[in-house]
């Protein structure tokens, strides 16, 4: 009785931080960027902080274990038992995670943050195609039939033309910096200076009301790139979610430390990043001539960290819950941004949006309701069935592992001073 009510306050406390977190992201991203709601700075370089801090939390409490344990530090790598290839596994979600993170920077270009947030709902279809077709999970009939549900809710989301008009301005404005800042002038300027030149030659740059008018009907009956990116996005999370959920408990990941394995995790995040800003010419220049923190105000400062405790947050239950508890939790997320997107952003949602965005929030529960219903028949998973040692019901919500696996790791979360012994217990 009292290890459930641990467990379930384990559960709320993981589900709170996750919403906080996440719901502070597109606010903060939003208000990093410029009036014209593009970045002074460079994204690539908020994500090398951010994925440099992960690094350094897990890297210094390894070291911590380690040295409690009389154990050497080559063993956050490398183990007798673990070939290169194993170690090498954890570059594929640091690549999946490095691009998505990447991709939300400019999925706010084109879309308001409650437009994406709810079109961000889309992650419960992908990750449903992919658990159904990569890990074999069988979903009840009333699960699919509001998934299919929540997939056509959201195509019609997608023409939420109440930020058309933006995106085109938007669209508009990045040719035209891009223009006037290609790589033929083969000069570099830095944030300062591009307010200087936007003041002196944005204004001399019109569209005419009727041409703005038949852009705008057109982009209300296509696909504009912010849908693309957010499908994209979806898609690369999805996998990388279920990927790094799979390594985390295969082949006696259970009982292998979230530390070391975060380390190896965001070793990979943080040289993915570095290679794209050195490869990249442009932004290579850039941090050279104007300095690694060009165009940053406190909110971008903030929003470092911000990405780094969502992604410390999501390797803990990816590691101690599961992948639909994330996606479910963070389905509250949509309401806050919505809120805050209406009384801070200025957004005027249009009746389309007030009739499809309950639908989406139903569609979500039922979805959530059905699992519970049906959780020992309706999911099931086979991450760890060669895994003797282990007993794992992932997706009907049960995570029960011989001998306190689990229930001794998390005590190294929450009390890592007495970790060194726990942490062997088999």
């Amino acid at each position: 009785m009292v290890q459930s009510q641990k467990d379930r306050f384990i559960s709320v406390g993981l589900a709170a931080l996750i919403i906080s977190l996440g719901s502070a992201r597109l606010p903060l991203t939003r208000l990093s960027s410029n009036t014209e709601h593009k970045y002074d700075y460079l994204p690539v370089t908020v994500n090398i902080c951010a994925e440099t801090i992960k690094f350094a939390v897990c890297f210094l409490l390894s070291i911590h274990l380690l040295y409690k344990e009389g154990r050497q530090i080559s063993e956050i790598f490398s183990k007798p038992s673990h070939s290169t290839a194993h170690f090498l596994k954890w570059s594929i979600p640091g690549l999946l995670y490095f691009l998505d993170n990447l991709i939300g920077f400019y999925t706010l270009t084109y879309l308001e943050p409650a437009v994406a947030v709810l079109l961000n709902n889309f992650v419960i279809i992908s990750t449903s195609i992919l658990f159904r077709f990569i890990l074999k999970v069988k979903f009840t009939k009333v699960q699919w039939a509001s998934i299919i549900i929540l997939f056509l809710a959201i195509v019609s989301l997608s023409n939420e033309s109440s930020h058309s008009s933006e995106s085109i301005h938007h669209q508009q404005d990045v040719n035209y910096l891009q223009k006037n800042t290609s790589s033929k002038s083969n000069k570099v300027i830095c944030s300062y200076e591009k307010n200087i030149k936007n003041e002196l030659l944005l204004p001399t740059k019109h569209i005419s009301t009727t041409e703005q008018k038949n852009s705008n009907e057109k982009e209300i009956k296509i696909f504009n790139t912010g849908h693309v990116l957010i499908i994209v996005s979806c898609f690369i999370a999805s996998f990388a979610n279920i990927y790094n959920e799979k390594i985390f408990k295969q082949d006696g990941g259970l009982q292998e430390s979230i530390f070391f394995q975060n380390t190896k995790l965001y070793m990979f995040g943080v040289f993915f990043n570095v290679v794209t800003l050195l490869t990249h010419s442009d932004y290579r220049q850039r941090v050279w001539k104007c300095g690694f923190f060009d165009g940053y105000n406190i909110f971008s400062s903030i929003l470092i960290f911000d990405i780094a405790f969502i992604g410390l947050t999501v390797s803990i239950i990816l590691k101690f819950k599961d992948n639909m508890f994330h996606i479910l939790s963070t389905q509250v997320m949509t309401v806050v941004v919505i809120t805050f997107s209406i009384f801070h952003f200025g957004y005027n949602p249009t009746l389309n949006f007030y009739l499809q965005a309950p639908i989406v929030l139903i569609c979500i529960y039922i979805y959530n309701v059905s699992k519970d219903s049906h959780g020992d028949s309706g999911h099931s998973s086979k991450l760890d069935e060669h895994d003797n040692d282990t007993v794992y019901e992932q997706y009907a919500g049960k995570e029960t592992m011989q001998n306190g696996v689990v229930s001794d790791q998390m005590e190294l979360l929450l009390r890592h001073n007495s970790a060194g012994s726990e942490y062997d217990d088999d």
